[in-house]
């Protein structure tokens, strides 16, 4: 089944992880802009670590994961709420090629994780430099360096007959698991292979016996992930309505303010009289 987050526990060394496979959400997403493909490449699979990593989040809120370097693509945004509702956009060179390298797409910056929990006005934010060679070093880095976690991840992306598809697991070493039992989860889950993630005819269930039925599986409750943007009229008009009346006219153009979310391409239309 796509479009689930899949958290698990393997007995046998006491190692926690996430495995997400994504289908239509993730195709749903990407076609709502008309990015290029290589763009398109990038946002899917940070789609899907996105989604892992917000497995981790215990209570409502919003779990964000941003990119902003001086590469080609200068910025990546995708975010989650507790409900498993995603949105994601890019920001890139007009004349981007499609056969950069991660180094040359994304460049030199940093990725943010932050964590926006429900009723608290305080947010968590960690960052990690982009100086690896992909997405899953950077994971690997930050978790290390940061949190104290040794972690491991896989992910991948790709447009297959058409339709994009993405998948990535994440697994963590608990605190009082040994250094050797990590290490044997490691070699377990080098042997997944990039198909594997995008296969739509390989379950989240059958890959993890796949990869781990020696270390004893066991799954716990699925979350459904959906492609639901949280953009509104009202919010944005209530947005407009704090705006002093000399910006708003500064907006103004053919009679009209014109406001496009970034994030799923929706177009609102305003004129003065509905915001003063």
């Amino acid at each position: 089944m796509d479009n689930i987050l899949l958290p698990f526990m393997l007995e046998k060394t006491n190692v926690r992880g996430r495995i997400t496979k994504l289908g239509s959400t993730v195709d749903d997403i990407i076609n709502k802009h008309k990015y290029p493909k290589i763009v398109n490449k990038y946002l899917a699979e940070l789609i899907a670590v996105c989604s892992s990593l917000a497995g981790m989040l215990k209570y409502e809120g919003i779990f964000t994961l941003q990119t902003s370097g001086d590469g080609e693509i200068s910025m990546l945004v995708v975010d989650i709420d507790s409900n498993g509702n995603i949105r994601a956009y890019a920001k890139y060179n007009d004349n981007i090629a499609e056969d950069l390298t991660f180094e040359q797409a994304l460049g030199k910056g940093y990725i943010a994780f932050t964590v926006d929990q429900a009723g608290n006005a305080k947010k968590y934010q960690g960052l990690v430099e982009i100086q690896q060679g992909s997405f899953e070093d950077c994971i690997k880095h930050y978790f290390e360096s940061s949190e104290q976690v040794e972690t491991s991840i896989k992910s991948y992306s790709e447009e297959v007959d058409g339709k994009w598809r993405a998948g990535s697991i994440i697994i963590q070493k608990l605190p009082e698991e040994e250094k050797a039992d990590f290490n044997e989860t490691n070699i377990y889950l080098d042997t997944c292979m990039d198909s594997e993630l995008i296969d739509g005819s390989i379950t989240s269930k059958d890959l993890l016996y796949r990869l781990f039925h020696e270390l004893k599986v066991i799954i716990y409750d699925e979350k459904e992930l959906h492609s639901k943007c949280r953009c509104s009229e009202a919010k944005i008009l209530g947005f407009l309505k704090t705006l002093p009346e000399n910006e708003i006219d500064s907006l103004i153009q053919d009679g009209k303010i014109d406001v496009n979310c970034e994030f799923c391409s929706t177009k609102y239309e305003f004129k003065k009289k509905d915001i003063i």
